[in-house]
């Protein structure tokens, strides 16, 4: 589970920002707080989900692009060839001097009943400062860390609990742009393959330009689904079945590439391409007819996409990170998987869930606390900053809150001009 996620010097945050999954000390809608039990005999009470809101280009997906990130370059900077540049560094360019700043990184988080700190601070070429922590006891203690800030006099540092030739040689076999950990994801090194496995399996779904909703679902087939009789497969079709859009049943078919045939003029490449995006086929059964989930509407297809990672993630007890997750889809139907992650029946290994939004109403109808609600809003420096509910004075921790936002007394809502303007340039 995430304790807290924090950006600096990233897109358009140019200063620090956290976001903290930490709920505030109320009793109210407990069904939406997990309490965790640490190893060193103390506990954290964390929030089951989090939303942002905020207008469009106020920053609110970029937190998400920031987790996306440094998981990708957990999971595949080890890949990365000597020299290659590394392709998250997206710096705040508003200024002259942020632009060539390093990006800083820091997730707070728990994995096998520990709590972790991982910080990395990195450039377009080097990872600068990568640190993993233990946090126990009240104290801070380094698993190991790796400091370039000063040149090419780097340090390695090893924690006294984790002295071992093993971690020490992949040190030694990594290259600047690459992370530790991320090579430690594929080593035999003291146990941490379980740090890495609990980051690895986070799944963060962006928004850039568009929402590859087609793409999303052969992956969400490949990597999760994988046939019929799997477990997450049977609770989709009972939870699209309930969702009254009037499919029956679902029909799952991977075709073979065997089963595709091109002309010889075709190259490899585009035949490998073509297979991929073709191999799973999806049929909804409404009635007697099983029309190809293509010819769905884009509300349920989103629904399949989405529906499948939630149900994933709930049983696995992992973190799920979605941008506009309400894309063309009912809100009450939106409400109705976000709830899920509220229900300590089906939430039962303490799955946490980040969306954005602009449905400011699903922060009514008891549905989210306040200190669940987040919102993002940028000045006119194009600096953006981050708060919560939480951050207002006498806000009651039950109320709400999206007729509120609505109304503008949190801010983060947009400021339309004269509409003449549209018409004569003036106004």
């Amino acid at each position: 589970m995430i304790v807290e996620f924090q950006i600096s010097n990233f897109k358009s945050y140019s200063e620090p920002v956290a976001l903290s999954f930490i709920a505030c000390d109320n009793e109210e809608v407990t069904n939406n707080v997990s309490v965790v039990s640490l190893n060193d005999g103390t506990t954290l009470r964390l929030l089951n989900s989090i939303v942002i809101l905020g207008t469009n280009a106020s920053g609110k997906s970029n937190v998400l692009w920031g987790l996306k990130d440094l998981l990708f370059m957990i999971t595949q900077s080890r890949t990365f060839d000597f020299g290659y540049r590394i392709p998250c560094y997206r710096p705040f360019v508003f200024d002259e001097v942020s632009r060539f700043k390093p990006i800083e990184m820091r997730i707070d988080f728990v994995a096998g009943a520990n709590r972790y700190l991982y910080t990395i601070r990195y450039n377009a070429t080097t990872i600068l400062f990568e640190e993993l922590a233990l946090v126990a006891y009240g104290k801070y203690a380094p698993v190991f860390i790796i400091d370039r800030e000063n040149g090419p006099e780097y340090k390695f540092t090893i924690g006294e609990r984790y002295q071992s030739a093993k971690l020490d040689s992949v040190y030694k076999a990594i290259l600047p742009n690459q992370l530790l950990l991320s090579a430690l994801g594929t080593r035999q090194a003291d146990g941490l393959q379980h740090v890495y496995g609990v980051l690895s399996k986070m799944y963060v779904r962006t928004v850039n330009g568009t929402i590859d909703i087609d793409g999303t679902n052969v992956f969400v087939a490949e990597e999760i689904l994988k046939d019929m009789n799997n477990e997450v497969f049977k609770q989709l079709a009972r939870m699209i079945h309930i969702a009254d859009v009037g499919i029956d049943d679902i029909h799952m078919v991977r075709h073979g590439a065997e089963e595709f045939s091109f002309p010889d003029s075709v190259p490899l490449e585009v035949k490998r391409t073509v297979i991929d995006q073709n191999r799973w086929e999806f049929l909804m059964k409404h009635g007697d007819y099983y029309p190809d989930l293509r010819q769905e509407s884009t509300g349920t297809k989103n629904l399949f996409a989405i529906g499948a990672l939630a149900l994933d993630t709930l049983q696995k007890g992992t973190v799920l990170a979605l941008d506009e997750m309400n894309l063309a889809m009912h809100p009450a139907l939106f409400r109705f998987i976000v709830s899920l992650f509220h229900n300590p029946e089906i939430n039962k290994h303490n799955a946490q869930l980040l969306f954005t939004t602009h449905d400011a109403f699903i922060a009514n109808d008891s549905c989210m606390r306040a200190d669940q609600v987040w919102f993002a809003e940028k000045d006119n420096q194009g600096k953006s900053q981050l708060f919560s509910l939480q951050d207002f004075e006498n806000i009651p921790i039950n109320t709400d809150f999206g007729n509120w936002y609505m109304a503008g007394r949190f801010g983060a809502l947009p400021k339309f001009g004269d509409v003449n303007y549209i018409l004569h340039g003036k106004g």
